[in-house]
């Protein structure tokens, strides 16, 4: 059933992220990849996007817009769960959406006063295929 399926790949999250003797836990961009992998079946990959959006993860790779109006591109998972909403990013176009000649890294945790107020608004789902932007949504 598709609640055993949530509770699972809740159990399975746990599980990649739980350290052992000698062994440290995996980073959350590698448990979250881990479990990608895993899902062979289109509930399963539903289930792993609902873990993400519920813990408030943004995996590395996730396209997102800013609420500048810019887009960024999300470089790793903070290594605090209180700051997964505000991870460090590589703004790649301006608020008109012009791609940017050099793209700006920034952590959204630590910002630089003159970048204050920038957080994410939403991700960006972006067909490999045809590489147009639509709602993740």
């Amino acid at each position: 059933t598709l609640l055993a399926t949530v509770l699972y790949t809740a159990r399975r999250f746990n599980e990649i992220r739980t350290p052992y003797p000698g062994v440290p836990p995996a980073g959350i961009d590698a448990a979250i990849a881990q479990l990608e992998t895993e899902a062979r079946e289109g509930v399963d990959r539903a289930c792993v996007r609902l873990l993400i959006r519920s813990i408030g993860l943004y995996p590395a790779g996730t396209m997102v817009e800013l609420n500048t109006g810019e887009i960024a591109l999300v470089l790793a998972a903070p290594a605090s769960t209180a700051d997964f909403a505000r991870p460090p990013v590589q703004i790649m176009t301006d608020a008109d959406k012009t791609m940017l000649p050099d793209p700006i890294d920034i952590d959204l945790t630590f910002q630089p006063d003159e970048a204050q107020g920038r957080e994410i608004r939403r991700p960006l789902n972006i067909p490999r295929a045809t590489g147009a932007v639509a709602d993740d949504d």
